[in-house]
């Protein structure tokens, strides 16, 4: 467990410059959902807010890695075996969930108007950022920042700015998933918990793979 703390600790060191950006981030993209009328708003804002925090630290760790090969080297001749390293950014990353979900909470008991969060909600948020950590961070650790970079961020951005308009559309009845509202909220949160499990696990696995045959020099 130890190597692990030092792993995520050694993540927290490298984006530290760009901390400051990411919690503002996590607080301040929550305001600008601060309206009494759209239903499902809460998972709007909760989801927009996790999807740019989560953009946002995959791109700084990427960036100063790439920046700084000489250290990614000397990390790979300590004794932390490459897997570790791959398991360690996965947890890292999780937390990036975790903090923006109780800081979402805080500030939707704090300020009028701000949508609560159901557990649902907050289940298929996190569905929605396994799915775009799945995909991009093994692709990252195959190609590397700079053949990633775009992709990652029309990915991100596009879903930032269009799942809003999406919830919205559901919302107003503009888009018609009326079959939904026939499966159990609780069920619905359960499958999203276990397939977010799923593609983590598989996300994790072949990005070890991948970072195990990779070669430094």
């Amino acid at each position: 467990m130890k190597k692990y703390l030092s792993l995520i600790l050694k993540d927290l060191v490298i984006m530290k410059n760009n901390l400051p950006f990411t919690a503002l981030i996590i607080v301040g993209v929550p305001l600008l959902f601060w309206t009494p009328t759209p239903a499902g708003s809460g998972l709007a804002a909760f989801s927009v807010t996790y999807i740019l925090a989560l953009y946002m630290t995959l791109q700084s760790l990427a960036y100063y890695e790439s920046k700084y090969r000489k250290a990614e080297n000397v990390l790979n001749a300590t004794p932390y075996p490459r897997q570790a390293i791959v398991i360690a950014r996965y947890i890292f990353l999780s937390m990036i969930y975790i903090v923006s979900l109780l800081m979402y909470i805080l500030l939707s008991l704090a300020i009028p108007y701000l949508q609560p969060l159901t557990a649902t909600e907050a289940l298929v948020a996190l569905l929605i950022g396994s799915l775009l950590m799945g995909v991009l961070q093994p692709l990252t650790y195959r190609f590397g920042i700079e053949k990633t970079r775009y992709i990652n961020m029309v990915v991100m951005i596009g879903i930032g700015i269009g799942f809003p308009y999406l919830v919205k559309a559901v919302a107003d009845g503009t888009i018609r998933l009326g079959f939904l509202n026939s499966i159990p909220p609780l069920l619905i949160g359960t499958i999203a918990l276990l397939l977010s499990l799923v593609i983590l696990a598989v996300s994790a696995l072949v990005s070890i793979s991948v970072y195990r045959k990779k070669e430094f020099s």
